[in-house]
């Protein structure tokens, strides 16, 4: 019932929180570097770049001769 009550639900929020940051602290030195995370971007076999539109739906990018860039599914 407390967490029902102002006092109650900022006592949840911060053990919440306090097991997160807690948790972070032990761990072992080097797991939480966000700092150290790389990304790549997808291609397709011939090395061409792959993208995704709004409906999630993938894309291949091709550049042309004229150096104009064309999309197609």
């Amino acid at each position: 019932m407390g967490e029902f009550t102002a006092i109650g639900t900022f006592f949840g929020m911060y053990t919440t929180w306090m097991n997160g940051i807690w948790n972070n602290w032990m761990m072992k030195p080097g797991k939480y570097n966000v700092h150290r995370m790389t990304t790549e971007q997808d291609t397709d076999v011939d090395g061409s770049l792959l993208w995704l539109d709004e409906h999630g739906n993938i894309f291949k990018e091709i550049i042309q001769e004229d150096g104009t860039k064309k999309y197609i599914d």
